[in-house]
């Protein structure tokens, strides 16, 4: 089965539009059980994909920031992804539509809050180098966690459809997010990069098995 991973968007040398994608995304794709196949930041050819590819998962990337318009407070280093911000909405629409697992990391986690009427705000205690930190789960669990990012959601920003499942400590942040109905999970940190604790890797594992098996229709 097809999954679908979405790129970052940015400039070669000669200030042509490029695609990246981390190896890491990839191969985390892969160990799920899927082909990989990663999708322009071309909304054409990234819609003509998506009628003519059967997929069964849709991985939305972290890199950079989400649009400027999901956020609730001043974002003055803002660097715009345009391109990339149509093809991932077309996608989640597309996959949500044909009930498609969809999986956010990071700054792919803020998308979908931003896409279904959630907010972000720029978070000047993180920056983008990485630092380790706790969260605690509804479930009462607690696990150390990687982290790369340097924006959050807080947990009055979450979109309303999306059922909140550990947030930071010390902070309201939202750290896991999910929604049933539309087969939607949320990680703020990294679970394609190295995680610092068995709990952390055990906890992730447990929810990509509810994401792909226990939400299929």
């Amino acid at each position: 089965m097809i999954a679908f991973v979405t790129q970052k968007e940015a400039a070669n040398q000669y200030g042509e539009p490029a695609d990246s994608l981390v190896h890491a995304s990839v191969e985390y794709a892969r160990s799920l059980g899927f082909t990989p196949l990663p999708v322009p930041n071309d909304n054409d050819a990234a819609r003509e994909l998506a009628r003519s590819i059967d997929y069964g998962f849709l991985l939305v990337t972290g890199g950079g920031f989400a649009p400027v318009e999901f956020f609730s407070n001043e974002c003055t280093d803002y660097v715009a992804q345009p391109n990339r911000d149509a093809v991932e909405r077309m996608l989640v629409a597309d996959a949500v539509n044909k009930g498609v697992a969809i999986m956010g990391l990071c700054r792919g986690m803020h998308m979908l809050n931003g896409i279904f009427g959630g907010t972000v705000v720029r978070n000047g205690s993180h920056s983008a180098p990485r630092h380790d930190h706790y969260v605690t789960f509804e479930t009462g669990e607690r696990a150390l966690v990687n982290t790369f990012h340097n924006n959050a959601i807080p947990r009055d920003q979450l979109a309303p459809s999306f059922e909140c499942l550990a947030v930071e400590e010390g902070t309201q942040n939202v750290e896991c997010f999910r929604s049933s109905e539309k087969r939607i999970l949320g990680l703020q940190w990294h679970p394609e990069r190295p995680l610092p604790s068995d709990e952390a890797v055990s906890i992730s594992a447990r929810l990509v098995n509810w994401l792909i098996h226990e939400t299929e229709r």
